[in-house]
């Protein structure tokens, strides 16, 4: 008698109402989720996966709150499922474009992940990213990535990781953006190329107009499009209500950064307005730039 492919038989099986799987969570929430996968069942773990992909696809906006609150990309990076966790990052990023908070949390993550899986190029293109979008206070947290992910896509170049340092700094030097520009060389981010394809902004539907805004704005920052960002961002301060000016002046400042590579622009920009910057104002006692 001849057999029947294997293919064939799953589907007989799954017709007729059996599974190698557990089914799947009714009213699955992140919660459980979060339960399913931290079991060490393979099957709930899977279970986990695809309710987790289920709950982003029916509200790619929403899930993304119960997934941050309750860290589930964490729970997926303590297990060794980096890859899971990178794209789920991803899938969260795109959720919540305009909760430059949740952005800084999954980036942070998901750059990780993509370290742990020994792909160092795309992490240094998510870091750049992350570094676009980033609020200032943020950045000193963010240049840390940044450099580690330099350093692991340029061994044999120790240096790319210092200089990209030194130009962050460099205002906070008695050197000017153009001396800073001639002792260090072209910025060390200009070279690091982001897949724009990457970031949709699908979960932007239904926000009131600043908060598409402002998301669509952040999109345009992690695609690197840093011109764009700030042209959006600067009409936005001059029509947004003064409620919401604060939000889109620290856009136009973090679109300054991206556009620059440096922090400099931004700081010049927060002291413009009267904000408050809490990035550092001087080198870390390892560095020093070069002498006027």
């Amino acid at each position: 008698m001849k057999r029947l492919p294997l293919w064939i038989c799953c589907v007989i099986l799954y017709m007729a109402g059996f599974s190698p799987f557990p089914a799947r969570a009714e009213n699955a929430t992140a919660e459980s989720v979060r339960n399913d996968l931290i079991s060490s069942d393979p099957k709930i773990h899977a279970r986990g996966l695809a309710d987790l992909k289920a709950l982003l696809t029916d509200d790619p906006r929403g899930a993304p709150t119960g997934i941050y609150r309750l860290h589930i990309p964490g729970y997926l990076v303590e297990r060794g499922d980096f890859a899971d966790a990178a794209d789920l990052c991803l899938d969260c990023i795109n959720g919540q474009p305009d909760r430059v908070d949740r952005l800084e949390y999954f980036f942070d993550i998901r750059v990780k992940a993509l370290l742990a899986l020994g792909k160092n190029v795309e992490a240094l293109s998510a870091a750049k990213s992350y570094y676009n979008v980033a609020s200032i206070k943020s950045t000193p947290k963010v240049i840390d990535t940044v450099s580690q992910c330099l350093a692991a896509a340029y061994p044999d170049d120790p240096g790319m990781a210092r200089r990209f340092t030194l130009q962050q700094f460099a205002g906070a030097s008695s050197l000017s953006a153009d001396e800073a520009t001639a002792a260090l060389g072209r910025p060390v981010l200009a070279m690091v190329k982001v897949d724009s394809t990457l970031y949709t902004g699908r979960g932007l539907s239904g926000r009131n107009r600043t908060g598409q805004s402002i998301g669509h704005a952040n999109v345009l920052l992690l695609a690197d499009h840093p011109d764009e960002a700030l042209d959006m961002l600067t009409a936005l301060c001059k029509s947004t209500v003064e409620a919401t000016q604060v939000e889109a002046k620290e856009g136009v400042a973090r679109a300054l950064k991206a556009q620059s590579g440096s922090v400099a622009p931004a700081n010049a920009y927060f002291e413009k307005w009267g904000l408050v910057s809490q990035q550092p104002t001087s080198l870390p006692s390892d560095l020093a730039l070069p002498p006027k």
